[in-house]
């Protein structure tokens, strides 16, 4: 059997499991699935030049429409042109595959829809970058987006960064959530943007990628293993890491809460506590700016890394900063 069959019933047994919140067997065959699948076979269209780049772009899509072109096209016109383009297909795009031949990129086929964490990790493995960008496919990306990434990943000594998020649509500003747009400095800050963020490979690879199992909220939950797996750093928002997208509304707002919610859930039993944080984000961001965000990331970052009796005084602590 193609290895890459079992892993898809394996994807959909563990994500089966999640969806029924058994979240310790999903976890098992997750880890199954993860050692099964066989990126290499997956057999991309590879159109990229040749030559070296500063920054892997990777874009997952499933069922994106016309607004994927629009997103490409954005990161066509960047105002550095030295990095790659790596899109992965979940499915549904079948009536822009012509159009999408005629684009100098890699072109990863997913067996299935294997959800954007997942896919992700896929766009990571064929980059040639150190520098991986992750993008939604249906945004647009400011024309000074990468080369900012670029910049910003090597200035920082933590190089895990998210960006700031504009609306695309006149009139849109007022359904937009807080943390899309966090002001015009840098500082640190939650990767509650997974969609508009950069990473070096070095740290993604260390911390195991993002989990396949989660679709809503994955960079939380992505959040919390690099602040365990490096204690004392944090998460950077970069105000010049521009993109342009609506926020969600009507039924796919719900859904999108409702997945937001199990990821919450999910979260809370692998690290007891550490929704607090989430939960009391604007306040903490409004309260306590500057020095008091890297005192609350610090102890936060402890309390992952403690076992459970140092864990309750380090996040009563933690009450304490950020309400």
């Amino acid at each position: 059997m193609n290895p890459n069959i079992r892993a898809v019933e394996l994807f959909e047994q563990a994500r089966s499991l999640f969806l029924q919140k058994r979240f310790s067997e999903a976890r098992d065959v997750v880890k199954v699935y993860r050692k099964t699948a066989r990126y290499d076979d997956l057999a991309p269209h590879d159109r990229r030049d040749g030559g070296a780049v500063s920054a892997s772009a990777v874009v997952v899509s499933f069922r994106t429409g016309p607004a994927l072109f629009d997103c490409l096209d954005s990161l066509f016109t960047q105002d550095i042109q030295d990095f790659e383009i790596i899109l992965v297909d979940n499915g549904g795009n079948r009536e822009l595959l012509t159009r999408l031949a005629e684009y100098p990129l890699l072109h990863v086929f997913s067996p299935a829809n294997l959800l954007p964490s997942e896919g992700r990790n896929i766009g990571a493995y064929f980059a040639r970058s150190n520098n991986l960008l992750f993008l939604d496919d249906d945004c647009i990306v400011h024309p000074s987006f990468v080369r900012n990434a670029v910049q910003a990943l090597q200035e920082q000594a933590f190089p895990v960064l998210r960006g700031r998020i504009l609306p695309k649509s006149p009139g849109r500003e007022a359904g937009m959530p807080f943390h899309y747009d966090l002001g015009s400095h840098p500082l640190p800050a939650v990767l509650s943007t997974e969609g508009s963020m950069a990473v070096h490979r070095d740290v993604f690879d260390r911390v195991g990628g993002f989990d396949p199992l989660v679709f809503g909220a994955e960079g939380v939950e992505l959040n919390h293993r690099f602040m365990a797996a490096f204690p004392g750093r944090y998460v950077s928002y970069c105000p010049d890491m521009v993109i342009y997208h609506d926020f969600a509304t009507g039924g796919r707002l719900e859904a999108k809460k409702e997945r937001q919610r199990l990821t919450r859930e999910y979260v809370n039993t692998l690290y007891p506590g550490v929704n607090l944080l989430l939960r009391s984000f604007v306040n903490w961001y409004q309260g306590c700016p500057g020095e008091a965000f890297k005192t609350t990331l610090k102890v936060m970052g402890e309390a992952l890394k403690s076992p459970m009796s140092r864990k309750r005084v380090l996040l009563s602590r933690l009450t304490r900063l950020i309400l």
